[in-house]
């Protein structure tokens, strides 16, 4: 009985113990998973820093300079490398082109400026990956706007933004902000979409203000017409419009909203 034991023993660790060629593909694969762990890390640790600034930039957080040219180092790194998530090709886009802003806004000559065609590349690039993003035809759009001036040759850039971002509030703030002293350049359709995305913002309680901004800012010149567009909006947010005009010092005549008299100090 124990011989047979024995037997049936050395028969089962005969076969869990794993052969010479098992051992070696263990091996391997282990080895390989260890270089892929390693190839992972250098990619996602500072990809993942880049991603996180990128997020922050878009939902309007603001950064002192010296916080964004730290990350150029990481940037340039990641850059080189022939594979880069969709996501960190967008952050690092949103990082240049949050530079180009601040020199544009520190008087910076912006036919020379090098941040300007860094910014144009990163946001290329990011299309590339992601020829979906609405914001970055918009941010392709702006640039060249800035940098050449208008032409009718930037017009599908603004076209491909209505089309794949037509209802995101943070990209319709600053889209109509920045499309609105064109309107009478823009094709009939395109006036169309941003008389509707003023109402859009009109109509979306957290970026009324913005939309009175708009409405008594870029978009005097053409108040009758954004007005008019709102013939059919919700009552409230009509009215609430008209007060937020009103406060900024503005007198528009809003459809469904009664007309206030004269000023004390007219």
């Amino acid at each position: 009985m124990s011989s047979l034991s024995d037997c049936a023993l050395g028969e089962i660790s005969a076969h869990r113990a794993p052969s010479l060629l098992t051992r070696t593909i263990m091996l391997t694969m282990a080895a390989m998973a260890g270089c892929w762990g390693l190839f992972a890390y250098s990619i996602v640790l500072p990809s993942a820093q880049i991603d996180d600034l990128g997020t922050q930039i878009a939902v309007g957080e603001s950064f002192k300079r010296e916080s964004l040219t730290h990350m150029q180092p990481r940037i340039d790194a990641l850059e080189k490398r022939r594979w880069l998530p969709a996501e960190s090709r967008r952050a690092i886009a949103l990082i240049e082109l949050r530079l180009a802003e601040l020199d544009m806004l520190e008087g910076k000559a912006i036919s020379r400026d090098p941040q300007f065609a860094r910014a144009t590349q990163a946001i290329a690039e990011s299309l590339r990956s992601s020829p979906s993003d609405g914001f970055m035809w918009f941010a392709l759009f702006w640039l060249l706007k800035t940098r050449d001036g208008f032409s009718q040759s930037l017009v599908p850039l603004l076209q491909m933004s209505y089309l794949m971002a037509p209802h995101e509030g943070w990209v319709e703030v600053r889209r109509n902000r920045a499309v609105m002293p064109l309107l009478p350049s823009l094709p009939a359709d395109l006036v169309a979409r941003v008389v509707a995305e003023f109402r859009s913002l009109v109509e979306t309680s957290p970026y009324l203000d913005a939309a009175a901004d708009i409405l008594t800012g870029p978009g005097w010149p053409y108040h009758d017409i954004l007005i008019r567009g709102l013939a059919n909006a919700p009552d409230d947010a009509r009215q609430q419009l008209d007060d937020a005009v009103y406060k900024l010092g503005f007198d528009a005549v809003i459809p469904g909203v009664a007309t206030r008299g004269s000023r004390p100090w007219r």
